[in-house]
Order: structure tokens, then C-alpha cells, then sequence
């Protein structure tokens, strides 16, 4: 799904182009990336995770790969045909809700945007019960149409 995005890279996306980057985020007991987690209460587990030798770099792979300043353009996306569901919050402060809400114009099938309060960016971990359900009754409608 394509994203409508003001801006071609976020600048934490930008940020996490260059190496100095795993040692920006691990400074001062990982003071950056606390900020940016926003006190959510899972991230002391997550520095646990990334702690390991190399687990920070592959974390940070993801963006590397997709978000390279300089590299051409990626040629447009087609529009959606098959039925989706966006899930998204108000509390996200990464990506926000005209993203998500814009979503429609690329929807070439029936598309459902459903708001789940209570949670941060990391929907799935904040309100795991509200996300499986409604996961679920998507996929029911779906396989009765």
C-alpha cells in the first residue's frame, strides 16, 4: 500500500541512512530512542532485543534498504484491487492519520479504515485484542462475498 507522505523521508528515516546511527541510538542508555518510543511501556523489551551484537543494524536494514538518499525514484505504484483494511490511531505520532484516511484514492476495491483508540504506533502491541478482531471479521467478510 502506498503511503501520502509530505515529505519523500521522515527524518528519522534519514538518520538512520548513516552508520553513526546504532551509536546515536544506543548514547547516553539509548536517550534518542527512548525519546522517539515516547514512554511506551515495552520499550525497555525492545533495547533488550536490539542490544545483541548486529540486532540494531538488521533492524535498521529495513530503512536502509527502502529509504536511500540519491537512488532514483521507485516508478509509481498501481492502485489497490483486492479488499483491505487500514488500521490506524490518533496516537500515532509517526504516521499520521491523512495517510491513512487518503488511502481511499488508491482503492480500487472495497476498503475499510477502522480507528483504534488507546494505542500508539505499535497498534498491534498496544491493543492486540481490538486488532485480531477486527483482522478477523475482514477476513469473514471477505470469504463471504
Amino acid at each position: 500500500m502506498r503511503w501520502i507522505t509530505p515529505s519523500a523521508n521522515p527524518p528519522y528515516e534519514l538518520l538512520f541512512q548513516f552508520p553513526e546511527a546504532e551509536e546515536m541510538l544506543k548514547k547516553d542508555n539509548w536517550r534518542l530512542f527512548r525519546n522517539w518510543m515516547r514512554n511506551h511501556p515495552d520499550t525497555d523489551k525492545w533495547i533488550a532485543g536490539l542490544t545483541p551484537e548486529g540486532a540494531l543494524t538488521a533492524g535498521l536494514g529495513w530503512y536502509r534498504a527502502n529509504r536511500r538518499p540519491g537512488a532514483p525514484s521507485a516508478p509509481p505504484l498501481p492502485d489497490v484491487t483486492v479488499p483491505a483494511l487500514g488500521l490506524w490511531t490518533m496516537e500515532d505520532h509517526y504516521l499520521l492519520p491523512d495517510y491513512m484516511l487518503e488511502t481511499y484514492r488508491y482503492m480500487r476495491a472495497p476498503w475499510r479504515a477502522e480507528r483504534i483508540d488507546g494505542a500508539s504506533h505499535f497498534i498491534m502491541l498496544d491493543q492486540p485484542q481490538r486488532v485480531t478482531k477486527l483482522i478477523l471479521e475482514f477476513f469473514k467478510e471477505a470469504n463471504t462475498k
